[in-house]
């Protein structure tokens, strides 16, 4: 078996804190890209770094357990299937679109540029599956019943 993330350990929730921080960053800097890229470059060490952590995040994605049903699964095959059929295609097109903003890959026009960022704000979704997370651990509680690889 593979190395196996908890959902509920202590670097996934320190990461999930993270990603929530850069999820505040997106809800109030996209709207204010929108009306032009003056406000990118004033945060555009923020945007790197932000773009670096959601291509992460899809990987950590891969390898972090979840619950089903009140069971701690780490199973490493069940993780995968599981991620490609939840936010794994929500996930990739939006960090694609980061990485493709990112890049400076041109648009044709202003208001391509401008949809790219909008869609950005799909990600504030991943706010459900954080709180999903969250809302099963105080459900359990400590300690969890684990199927498959212990971590």
């Amino acid at each position: 078996m593979g190395w196996v993330l908890n959902p509920t350990g202590n670097f996934r929730n320190f990461w999930d804190f993270v990603g929530m921080a850069l999820l505040v960053k997106d809800v109030i800097i996209i709207p204010l890209q929108l009306f032009g890229d003056h406000f990118y470059d004033m945060f555009d060490w923020l945007v790197k770094f932000s773009t670096g952590y959601w291509c992460a995040d899809i990987v950590l994605s891969f390898f972090t357990g979840y619950l089903d049903r009140g069971v701690l699964v780490l199973d490493h095959r069940r993780i995968v299937c599981h991620y490609l059929k939840g936010w794994f295609f929500i996930d990739a097109p939006i960090a694609v679109t980061d990485v493709v903003l990112e890049l400076g890959v041109s648009t044709s026009t202003g208001r391509a540029s401008r949809f790219l960022r909008a869609l950005r704000l799909i990600r504030i979704a991943r706010l459900g599956k954080i709180s999903q997370v969250r809302a099963g651990e105080t459900v359990l509680g400590a300690p969890h019943r684990a199927q498959g690889h212990e971590a």
